[in-house]
């Protein structure tokens, strides 16, 4: 399957249960069901405006809520001022981006998937994994 930027994604611990982000603001495998705080946007960390398909080694971010972003500390390499600058730049440029693309797709609600494609054909698009670390894509 492929995954594209931009789309709702959820993942699944091989016991069952699905990556979420919990009251304490921690993120464990503890979602029994695939509810909306186990549910993740994919945002590509070079191009916030990205609409393609996500590839192996591309950098991530998975947003959960308005203002939960999980992600790798590579991303704060970028942000050349202050971190609480960046982060409030950062989230303010996500925030636009996730706003232009309900404007050009009204029928999305909240939590749902997207759809987006840029209609170029992926040159190595991502994998589910096959085991070994516990996850697997949903």
């Amino acid at each position: 399957f492929l995954i594209y930027y931009g789309s709702t994604i959820s993942l699944q611990a091989h016991h069952g249960n699905f990556l979420c982000m919990n009251s304490s603001r921690n993120c464990e495998a503890s979602a029994v069901k695939n509810e909306p705080h186990a549910q993740f946007t994919v945002w590509n960390v070079k191009n916030l405006s990205g609409t393609g398909v996500m590839r192996y080694g591309d950098s991530v971010w998975l947003q959960c809520g308005r203002y939960e972003i999980l992600g790798s500390s590579f991303m704060m390499l970028d942000v050349r001022d202050n971190y609480e600058k960046g982060k409030k730049e950062i989230i303010s440029r996500m925030m636009q981006e996730t706003k232009a693309r309900r404007n050009q797709n009204p029928f999305e609600q909240d939590g749902g998937s997207s759809s987006v494609t840029n209609g170029s054909k992926p040159s190595s698009p991502v994998r589910p994994s096959s085991g070994g670390d516990g996850w697997t894509g949903r």
